[in-house]
């Protein structure tokens, strides 16, 4: 798992991905799916042989205690 200082904007192109995220909840995106992240914790993982192709858009961002 990993996190950023960013707002992520995820899309997928081809293929199919899976989202894990810090709660354990996995999300399966497919094509045209669209994922937007504000610094959350999470991994990434395709769960077939098939391609999968993603396109990500980085926007930096300060992240604050609350």
């Amino acid at each position: 798992m990993h996190s950023y200082d960013t707002i992520d904007i995820v899309f997928v192109i081809e293929g199919e991905v899976d989202l894990e995220q810090s709660d354990g909840v996995t999300a399966r995106l497919r094509r045209g799916d669209v994922v937007v992240q504000n610094g959350t914790m999470h991994a990434w993982n395709n769960p077939t042989d098939a391609r999968c192709v993603l396109g990500f858009v980085f926007c930096g961002a300060n992240r604050t205690d609350s």
